[in-house]
């Protein structure tokens, strides 16, 4: 006799009105879409209330664009400070390295005569 698929099933498989799903130890929450941003397409009898929409679109992709200017410009000065400190340190090294070795300068005089 021969069973049918429904009653074939995992031990771990449990039934929700017809389908099958399976028991896990976690269980991942479903994405959630985000719904795009409602566009105002309604046209507006006003003129001078479409050019101020019209003069505060501009106004906004001015700001936009100056803002990323100075994400560039931050960016750049960022790397700039990185490579200035690099020299700093290399130079205090040797720096170190020369004062060391003219504070040794008299010891190998010295010791080079005896």
């Amino acid at each position: 006799m021969k069973k049918s698929r429904d009653m074939e099933k995992p031990k771990n498989a449990s039934t929700v009105g017809n389908r099958c799903t399976y028991q896990r130890k976690y269980c991942r929450p479903q994405p959630v879409k985000k719904k795009p941003a409602p566009t105002v397409s309604i046209r507006m009898s006003n003129p001078s209330a479409e050019v101020v929409l019209r003069e505060r679109k501009v106004e906004i992709k001015d700001l936009e664009s100056q803002v990323a200017y100075l994400q560039n410009q931050i960016k750049d000065l960022k790397a700039e400070n990185k490579t200035l400190l690099d020299v700093q340190n290399r130079q205090e090294k040797e720096l170190r390295k020369f004062k060391e070795g003219v504070a040794d300068i008299p010891a190998l005089l010295r010791s080079h005569k005896d």
